[in-house]
């Protein structure tokens, strides 16, 4: 392993990373209303 820089951000070897899942899942500048559950909800095959 090494250091390495991700977005302008300096993160030394060993370091653990740890995502904010509720955080992306939640965003509503991608999500319209994050908490409504809608299975067939097209958009979801193309989310990413």
């Amino acid at each position: 392993m090494e250091d390495i820089r991700v977005g302008g951000y300096d993160i030394p070897k060993g370091t653990t990373i740890i995502a904010n899942n509720w955080g992306v899942h939640n965003d509503t500048n991608y999500w319209t209303d994050p908490e409504e559950f809608r299975p067939n909800d097209s958009s979801l095959q193309t989310a990413f």
